[in-house]
């Protein structure tokens, strides 16, 4: 195992997750498999993980629409020798005075701070909220493992269930009662057939 991600796991500890159904489980394949799809969680959770913050996102908006402000107000309050220039370059360039290239440029910022305005109004609910983690990458592998174990024949709580044990040894957060990992992998098939 190995790659871009980590993909190793306590091959020990998995196997005695399997115990119950390791007569039937051709645990090389298996093993394959399910270091794919643990590094390919760990590697979206890291991403996720990296992402900034609503309240980082909102201070960063915040400084985009001071920038602009600032941008707008200096773009028509140009001192008088590079207003003259800048006319003269304009002209040279787009056959048209800067006044009214200005115009048109201002109007385009003064929509993209009223955008960032309506984005920040949307985002601002969720700032501070610590909510639940998003365990739907977690939730998409327990679905991943339980559906290969619900290939050799046994019940799908009892696949969800095994499936749970597993993600255990790995050091993934799982449920511990078979009918709680069912119902997490459920919501990951209704997903998919909507």
């Amino acid at each position: 195992m190995g790659g871009i991600v980590d993909e190793t796991f306590p091959v020990d500890a998995v196997n005695a997750a399997l115990q119950s159904v390791a007569d039937r489980v051709d645990m090389v394949a298996f093993g394959e498999f399910f270091g794919r799809r643990l590094g390919r969680y760990r590697g979206m959770s890291e991403s996720q993980q990296e992402q900034p913050s609503v309240a980082d996102e909102l201070a960063l908006a915040d400084e985009v629409m001071e920038y602009v402000q600032q941008l707008r107000l200096r773009l028509e309050h140009l001192p008088p020798d590079t207003d003259a220039h800048i006319n003269a370059v304009c002209w040279n360039r787009r056959r048209e005075l800067f006044h009214n290239f200005r115009l048109r440029l201002d109007a385009d910022l003064a929509e993209a701070w009223t955008m960032l305005v309506l984005a920040e109004r949307e985002l601002e609910p969720f700032k501070g909220k610590a909510g639940r983690k998003n365990s739907s990458l977690r939730d998409r592998l327990l679905h991943d493992v339980a559906h290969r174990l619900a290939a050799i024949d046994i019940s799908k709580e009892v696949a969800a269930g095994i499936a749970a044990a597993v993600l255990r040894a790995a050091g993934v957060d799982a449920p511990e009662d078979p009918r709680e990992a069912r119902k997490l992998v459920r919501a990951m098939e209704k997903l998919e057939s909507e």
